[in-house]
């Protein structure tokens, strides 16, 4: 007899052999109903996205049935940053791959956005995207989002904005202007 989980043609998991990892975790039963061979996938990332078949070989019979694992919509984690020169958003541990969308107030400004992704071992991207800031214009604040083609829709969308540091500004030139006021 012969009775295994198959992925991408290698047996990862096997009846009566103990296999337990971090990531596959494979228990075999005999009980009164029958045969049953059960297998868990921990922490299930891209890389194990696909067709994984069962199969069961006796003397004379065969018998088999597949189970499909699908990847959809991941973001792991976010950051942003704004300087004088440019808007920045990253996207972490991303899955399938996004597409970054700017805007500031309710003007589209993804044509002036540079994006990069690269993918990791386990199938994630990393995609980051920049936009050049324009100074005259710091009072209204950035927003990028996050579109999955796959889907059709935003996964994430946050504002870039230089908070309390652009606040600070304005509230010296206003008291510059006052002080200058007195001062006349």
């Amino acid at each position: 007899m012969k009775f295994e989980w198959q992925f991408k043609n290698t047996t990862v998991c096997q009846y009566e052999q103990k296999n337990f990892t971090s990531k596959i975790q494979c228990e075999s039963a005999n009980t009164t109903s029958g045969l049953s061979l059960t297998l868990t996938i921990r922490n299930i990332t891209p890389t194990d996205e696909g067709v994984y078949h069962c199969k069961l070989h006796l003397s004379r019979e065969a018998a088999n049935g597949q189970s499909h694992i699908k990847v959809e919509d991941c973001l792991g984690s976010t950051h942003k940053s704004l300087d004088n020169d440019t808007a920045s958003c990253t996207f972490d541990s991303v899955y399938p791959s996004g597409v970054v969308h700017w805007y500031q107030g309710d003007s589209n400004i993804t044509n002036a956005s540079k994006t990069h992704e690269k993918q990791d071992k386990d199938g994630f991207y990393r995609v980051k995207s920049e936009v050049p800031v324009k100074i005259e214009n710091h009072s209204q604040p950035y927003n990028c989002s996050l579109w999955m083609p796959s889907t059709n829709r935003y996964i994430f969308s946050q504002l870039v904005s230089l908070g309390s540091k652009g606040q600070l500004q304005w509230i010296c030139i206003i008291m510059g202007i006052l002080m200058r006021s007195f001062i006349i």
